[in-house]
């Protein structure tokens, strides 16, 4: 027996947080290169020709896909080792569809300029949109776990498990607007604390989402008569 033999195979703890973590840091890269697109563009330019605001939001389309299509690959490794059945096609193309969406529907945040000395928020009003916040998160959460349960029914079982913690994970959102209002309020030090607060609310959520991945159960193939 070699040593490679003799090693034992990485739990599915480890291979779904070492997925995410790995998806985490690829869309920090991602951010940061939306922030370049959003300052060669000058999208908060209200001079700025609508043509480049609308290549810029097609360039974010792509940046978004790209994203999720590494999340999709990166996760769908794992849970394909799980369960024989995984769609991969389906599922790839299911993230890379929502990525571009994102990516365009999120676009024009880029375009509000912002304040030079902007007004700090008391901490009850950051409480209260915290709190909005996770609202919001779980319900978001609950569309995405249900369309992932879609591609899924044919390969798992525990889909209402799936969806159920997924809009628990959604909440985790909550750490962008924690990491937007107690961050620093310009500059690079702003789009910094943002990527690390994206990256926090990734990893936060697959935590989240573990006991979802480990309650997942193969189908049986059908076979026809």
């Amino acid at each position: 027996m070699s040593e490679a033999d003799a090693l034992p195979e990485p739990s599915l703890r480890y291979r779904w947080i070492k997925a995410n973590v790995y998806s985490a840091l690829f869309g920090v890269v991602t951010g940061f290169a939306a922030v370049a697109l959003s300052g060669a563009f000058a999208v908060s330019d209200p001079e700025t020709p609508a043509v480049a605001i609308a290549i810029y939001a097609g360039l974010m389309g792509l940046l978004g896909a790209l994203g999720f299509a590494v999340f999709a690959r990166l996760t769908g490794g794992v849970l394909s080792r799980k369960l024989p059945l995984f769609p991969m096609p389906a599922w790839m193309l299911l993230h890379v569809a929502i990525g571009f969406g994102l990516g365009v529907l999120l676009s024009p945040a880029a375009a509000i300029p912002e304040e030079v000395d902007p007004e700090p928020l008391e901490i009850e009003m950051i409480a209260l949109v915290t709190l909005a916040t996770m609202v919001v998160g779980s319900v978001l959460g609950a569309l995405f776990g249900s369309l992932q349960a879609l591609v899924l029914r044919k390969a798992a079982r525990g889909l209402g498990t799936w969806i159920g913690f997924s809009a628990l994970a959604g909440t985790a959102l909550a750490i962008v607007v924690l990491g937007t209002y107690l961050g620093s309020d310009t500059g690079l030090m702003k789009d910094a604390v943002g990527q690390a607060a994206a990256f926090m609310m990734q990893v936060m959520a697959a935590m989240i989402l573990l006991p979802a991945v480990r309650r997942l159960q193969p189908r049986e193939p059908t076979v026809s008569a």
